[in-house]
């Protein structure tokens, strides 16, 4: 297994902001160009998320803000864009940006709007030209207003541009690449706003904010004239770069605003760090992950922490890390301990998460996907190592000292793994991993795999069936309803299960999985359980399909079960078990005869060692169908563990690798033989 304030004046306290918050570079989360063809129906998103649609007879082609630049043209009437709500839109931090060019300034003219009428879920925002030829932005939370107003004026027939940048740090509102007024709201688009966020269309043309709620319409205070080059940026975007945009998209100038776009950027946090510095180089280091992490506001951002001991409790999604957005599946956001130092120029060691016996978690997500954390040591929790809700995490060769819950929690609407993660127990340790997918209508796939859930030394066996007791009332109080693996999906469209390659000792259950989505199936796979009252369970309702193979269970009460109901479908086949205490015929196992038995002869199962040794029944009896490719090792399989040349997989979470000690002829030479003619 890989171990792997009082009161300042309100310009300073924004500026400052801008200084310790907006990133170099544009981060596209949505871009429409407006330079498609001239009979188009839709503007394109460059970012391929939500083409707009257009409405009576916007007029495309037009001339743009420079000679290689085309615009739309819209009407003083009901002429619009209107483009579809995309969720990386619900941004608690961020930029919009744009060109406007008004053929007429008399009455308010909207120029781009996500709006409707009341304040809903909070996150409306309105960009508007007064009657007076000044900008003005309103940005909702989801009580009241908050607003920002150009000192410049707009003139007729004539090229601006405008950026409003929002979130932690407050509302900036540029006019021509100068900033022109500050607002201290620090609430977004998403649910920094006191609501769940802004879900309506964008519309560009128009005044929607007396819409119906998630529909463009009925708009008002339509605009006459040309807009170009529009942009929604994952990141507060840099007054210096904004100053370049406006150079060099606007008149003069013969780029676009993607040519400004930069590769996510990587932070850096070490133990002697500080967060007054900007985390760029691990020179400049930050003092702790959360305020990393606060910082990673782009998809694909990378935060790298060095060796040492960080005494803090992280959120993510939530209270102090609400501005931290979600990754992408191209581009996930990901947390990296870096035990060998490489990255932030350190000596190699853990990089260890303390709660102190005082923190109530070491991580904790609220609503956010695509992120991943790697490589920690986490401990001294009360409750939770991580726990995540309504959210789809990655946790990879991490070290969990199983708290008082459950070492990693997650409730599910995206794609879970839990990998090459070791989890430190002791006698009264509570549960280790527990997925339940919480979206009905969500594809979601499930990987548990290469983990090590067991107890080890004087503690093996002490807790489960094997130390005595076969019914969980016998159990001791400490011991009851102690999960290893668990993965619930009732009512909920699941990709697929997976959980292969898992050593388990000394748990109530040592696996579970439920299922009832015709869509995918649960396999459970090359697991190595022992000590357990219940060993196995894979558990499949209405039109689930489960697969249990290549399992071996040891020293447990209950052998493997799989159950089905309501049309659900199962396949057991290839598995071991020894040393069973109960009866199991009167479970009308159908699988039964593909239950093989014997001792497997496990290496050191005391010291976490549960290979396999020569001889075991369990080397080449499995099935290559449905198993997984690797062992808990890394090593290939099938391997020839028996040496007869013929390569059959193994059961259990091992792969026996045998180095051939046969001599094998590939050329034949009589020695004296030969001689000169």
């Amino acid at each position: 297994m890989r171990k792997a304030l009082f009161i300042l004046p309100i310009i300073t306290i924004c500026f400052q902001s801008v200084v310790a918050h907006a990133q170099p570079g544009v981060h596209l989360a949505g871009y429409w160009k407006l330079d498609d063809q001239v009979y188009a129906s839709t503007v394109l998103d460059e970012t391929k998320k939500s083409d707009g649609v257009i409405h009576n007879h916007v007029q495309l082609a037009q001339s743009g803000t420079h000679i290689n630049s085309d615009a739309a043209k819209f009407g003083d009437g009901n002429t619009y864009i209107e483009i579809p709500h995309h969720d990386d839109y619900l941004l608690d931090s961020g930029s919009i940006m744009l060109w406007f060019n008004a053929e007429s300034i008399s009455g308010r003219k909207g120029l781009l709007s996500k709006d409707s009428t009341n304040y809903d879920t909070g996150g409306h925002l309105t960009i508007f030209l007064e009657s007076n030829g000044k900008v003005k932005v309103r940005l909702q939370n989801a009580t009241g207003d908050h607003n920002v107003y150009s000192t410049s004026t707009a003139q007729i027939n004539q090229w601006h541009h405008v950026a409003v940048v929002f979130g932690l740090g407050g509302i900036e509102l540029y006019f021509d690449g100068v900033l022109e007024d500050t607002d201290s709201y620090e609430g977004g688009l998403g649910a920094t706003s006191g609501g769940g966020g802004n879900f309506e269309p964008l519309v560009l043309g128009g005044n929607s904010w007396v819409s119906d709620d998630l529909l463009a319409t009925p708009i008002i205070e339509y605009f006459p004239g040309l807009i170009d080059e529009v942009g929604i940026l994952y990141n507060r975007i840099s007054a210096s770069t904004i100053a370049q945009v406006v150079s060099l998209t606007g008149p003069g100038g013969g780029n676009v605003l993607s040519d400004f776009s930069a590769l996510p950027p990587v932070f850096y946090v070490r133990s002697n760090g500080s967060d007054s510095r900007d985390g760029l180089t691990p020179q400049k280091a930050f003092g702790t992950i959360q305020h990393a992490v606060n910082m990673c506001t782009v998809p694909g951002s990378t935060v790298y922490v060095g060796p040492g001991e960080y005494r803090e409790s992280i959120e993510i999604g939530i209270g102090t890390g609400a501005y931290a957005i979600s990754g992408t599946e191209s581009l996930p956001i990901r947390v990296i301990a870096d035990t060998t130092g490489a990255h932030t120029d350190e000596n190699p060691g853990r990089v260890l998460v303390d709660g102190g016996t005082a923190s109530l978690f070491g991580f904790e997500f609220t609503s956010r996907t695509s992120w991943v954390l790697e490589g920690f040591t986490i401990r001294n929790q009360v409750d939770y190592g991580i726990y995540a809700s309504n959210s789809g995490i990655s946790v990879l060769d991490c070290t969990i000292e199983v708290p008082s819950k459950f070492a990693v929690y997650i409730t599910a609407i995206e794609g879970v793994t839990v990998a090459d993660c070791v989890f430190e127990r002791s006698a009264s340790s509570a549960s280790s991993v527990w997925v339940q997918v919480t979206v009905p209508d969500s594809a979601v796939s499930i990987v548990i795999t290469r983990n090590d859930l067991t107890l080890k030394g004087d503690l093996y066996k002490s807790v489960g069936f094997a130390s005595g007791f076969a019914y969980i009332n016998d159990l001791p109080a400490q011991s009851r309803y102690i999960y290893g693996i668990l993965v619930l999906a009732w009512n909920a469209s699941v990709q697929d299960v997976e959980i292969s390659n898992n050593q388990v000792s000394d748990y109530y259950l040592g696996i579970l999985s439920l299922v009832s989505s015709s869509n995918g199936k649960a396999i459970i796979a090359n697991n190595t359980v022992t000590g357990s009252l219940y060993s196995i369970y894979n558990y499949t309702y209405q039109t689930g399909n489960s697969i249990t193979i290549n399992n071996i269970v040891e020293d447990s009460y209950y052998g493997i079960l799989a159950p089905v109901y309501q049309g659900g479908s199962s396949i057991v086949t290839a598995n071991l078990e020894y040393k069973i205490g109960a009866l199991m015929v009167p479970f009308n196992r159908v699988f039964e005869f593909d239950i093989i038995e014997g001792d497997p002869r496990f290496a050191d199962a005391q010291a976490g060692d549960f290979s396999l040794q020569r001889g075991s029944p369990a080397v080449d009896a499995g099935t290559l169908t449905n198993a997984p490719s690797t062992d808990i090792a890394g090593n290939s399989r099938p391997a020839d563990g028996d040496n007869d040349e013929i390569a059959v997989v193994d059961l259990g979470a091992y792969e026996v690798v045998v180095k051939s000690t046969r001599v094998r002829v590939v050329r034949w030479r009589e020695i004296g033989t030969e001689h000169n003619r």
